[in-house]
């Protein structure tokens, strides 16, 4: 393993940095799928106060975002999550106070040993993913219904659109 990577798109370095900061801290909507699953919702910045940023989803709730996240976005952004940093609950219908919420209706979960994937039809209509530690103690939600994926704000990334490919064209 190597302390530093560049994640290169079309021969164009798309970011350069220590490993975990580059997954923890993707710059682009490319390098936050090059790098492993990525859950990312479109919005728009709304508020600044201080050290954070609300970001108003497109079905009208908001996530709070660490301001040093933003990236040098300013209006309309991709927020995102890690699969591993969501905490899957039943959707009661209320948010957990200081926390990042969305809600959806659980579509899938896959038993894979050590951890369940649960695959989630999200805001937007956006698929989510989640992974959780298989705890052995836990009841586990099944297909169809109401689930409500939780996270804390700095977990939260926002990453830079990625230009699309033109016809012909690969990532590499």
């Amino acid at each position: 393993m190597s302390n530093r990577l560049a994640v290169m798109r079309m021969g164009k370095i798309e970011q350069i940095g220590a490993p975990e900061d580059v997954y923890e801290n993707p710059s682009t909507e490319f390098v936050a799928g090059f790098l492993g699953a990525s859950n990312l919702l479109e919005g728009e910045v709304k508020q600044r106060d201080g050290a954070m940023t609300t970001v108003l989803l497109a079905t009208g709730s908001t996530l709070a975002v660490p301001a040093e996240r933003l990236n040098g976005q300013t209006t309309t952004v991709k927020v995102g999550v890690r699969p591993e940093k969501i905490r899957l609950e039943r959707d009661t219908g209320e948010s957990p106070s200081g926390w990042n919420s969305v809600s959806g209706t659980l579509l899938m979960a896959t038993f894979v040993g050590v951890s369940h994937q649960f695959t989630i039809d999200g805001p937007g209509d956006r698929t989510l993913t989640v992974y959780a530690q298989n705890l052995g103690a836990e009841s586990i939600p099944a297909p169809g219904q109401r689930v409500r994926l939780v996270w804390r704000p700095e977990h939260t990334f926002v990453v830079r659109p990625s230009a699309p490919l033109s016809e012909g064209e690969e990532a590499k």
